[in-house]
């Protein structure tokens, strides 16, 4: 149970930083 839960946070941290990553680049996208 602890193991899945964990994997539950990090699941959670990659599917911020890509969100971030990707409001990033959509950004750059409209500066171009």
């Amino acid at each position: 149970p602890t193991a899945s839960k964990n994997n539950g946070k990090h699941i959670s941290t990659c599917l911020k930083i890509l969100d971030m990553t990707g409001l990033k680049l959509s950004a750059l996208n409209q500066l171009k």
